[in-house]
């Protein structure tokens, strides 16, 4: 009988043991994932297009394409194209990223050959109609006003600028002026000629072999095309503090930032296990120190971003004005002592078991194991990259922190955006 008197055995796992995703290849040549698992009767069709702000030529082209998919085509209007989705109870969602276009829809199983294929030739036959385009600009340009007194927006896009010069990808900021170029032809031109870039199917949820073979037949005539990279020079300004003023704001939003490796690396799973240290957690350093001990904000963060073709840490906090300046001294104070201090086998082993908790916690649907697979997928890794990453946290000494802080903490290598004030 179980006691439930004593608490469970603690057990931290070696390996994850994930249910593997399975991929083909359509006729078509699209590439085809699919995870069947799960108990409800709902799955998730996610078509994720190599089409985002890396291969456009006109500034915001690729945002307003894909917001404008299911606003109309020749023969259906918005709103009947969103009426018979609801009616089907699917959701569908679009989002135009840095590197990717992706498409989701769901769908309870049993209606997949009606939401589907409607949903599939609504995008295909998309007619960028004038009038909604004009709604769309004007709340996009408000969405951009008002983002100009936001000192968090600001401090963000700012950090982005210097990491990667304002005409990279990754650092340009669309404005009201080029929201404003911006016509039907230009989208649909961006629609025909470059949006189905190198199309990959993600399908995971509950479906039968039947019902399983049926989607795929669904993609049999849909567009795909090979792209090829565009090159775009990084241009990283030097270690700099940037002011980004905004009048009467009581409030300053600081981003420090700097390049990061990527997920090859070799430091990788090490530099995860310090940024948790440093400000990855509710417990982390800077938590600590700037919220829970100088009570200079209500929170402070720290992460490593991971894009398609660069990464970056970033550092993040909102401030008073008045302590702008010394919220900065005191996270580079932080860098200074993960530096040069070994940090202690308890809190090291506190880290340890928050992030492989979390990391288990992320596995428990069909959705988020796919989730898992596509991180690992788009960044050329397998499925060994998260035993590595189990193993390495399990591992890791204060030694290793020690090593990789003093490649990674270099205070001359963080450029500084305070935006708001100081």
């Amino acid at each position: 009988m179980l006691d439930r008197t004593a608490a469970p055995e603690f057990h931290i796992p070696t390996r994850t043991d994930l249910k593997h995703v399975t991929s083909s290849t359509l006729d078509n040549g699209i590439q085809f994932h699919e995870l069947i698992l799960g108990d409800q009767e709902v799955c998730r069709i996610e078509i994720v297009l190599r089409s985002g702000n890396w291969f456009e030529e006109k500034e915001g082209v690729s945002y307003f394409t894909t917001k404008m998919l299911l606003e109309g085509t020749e023969k259906l209007s918005g709103r009947q194209i969103a009426d018979k989705l609801d009616y089907y109870g699917a959701y569908w969602e679009a989002t135009s990223g840095m590197d990717f276009v992706t498409l989701t829809v769901y769908s309870l199983t049993k209606y997949l050959e009606e939401v589907v294929p409607f949903f599939l030739s609504v995008v295909v036959d998309a007619s960028f109609p004038e009038k909604e385009l004009e709604t769309i600009k004007k709340v996009r340009i408000q969405q951009i006003r008002v983002n100009k007194q936001k000192t968090s927006a600001l401090a963000s896009s700012g950090l982005r600028h210097l990491l990667f010069g304002q005409s990279h990808p990754y650092g340009k900021e669309l404005s009201e002026e080029e929201v404003g170029k911006v016509t039907s032809a230009d989208l649909k031109e961006y629609h025909k000629n470059r949006l189905w870039g190198q199309a990959e199917v993600f399908v995971s949820g509950k479906l039968s072999s039947e019902e399983l073979s049926k989607l795929k037949g669904f993609f049999g005539d849909f567009p795909s095309r090979a792209v090829s990279l565009p090159n775009y020079p990084v241009v990283t300004a030097p270690a700099v503090r940037e002011i980004l003023p905004v009048n009467e704001s009581v409030q300053a939003s600081l981003r420090l930032g700097k390049t990061a490796h990527d997920k090859h690396h070799p430091d990788h799973y090490h530099l995860m296990l310090l940024n948790e240290v440093f400000g990855g957690y509710f417990g982390s350093r800077l938590m600590k120190n700037i919220r829970e001990d100088k009570g200079y904000t209500y929170g402070i963060y720290s992460s490593l971003s991971y894009l398609q073709n660069a990464a970056f840490w970033v550092v993040g906090t909102d401030v008073k004005r008045e302590v702008a300046i010394a919220s900065i001294d005191e996270i580079l104070k932080e860098m200074r002592l993960l530096r040069t201090e070994p940090v202690p086998s308890e809190e090291l082993e506190t880290v340890k078991n928050y992030m492989i908790g979390t990391f288990l916690s992320s596995i428990s649907t069909s959705f988020s194991l796919m989730d898992k697979f596509r991180s690992i997928h788009f960044a050329g890794l397998d499925y060994e990259y998260y035993n590595r990453l189990l193993t390495s946290i399990r591992t890791a000494t204060s030694e290793d922190l020690l090593r990789v802080a003093n490649d990674s903490f270099k205070e001359e290598d963080w450029l500084q955006v305070v935006a708001g004030g100081i």
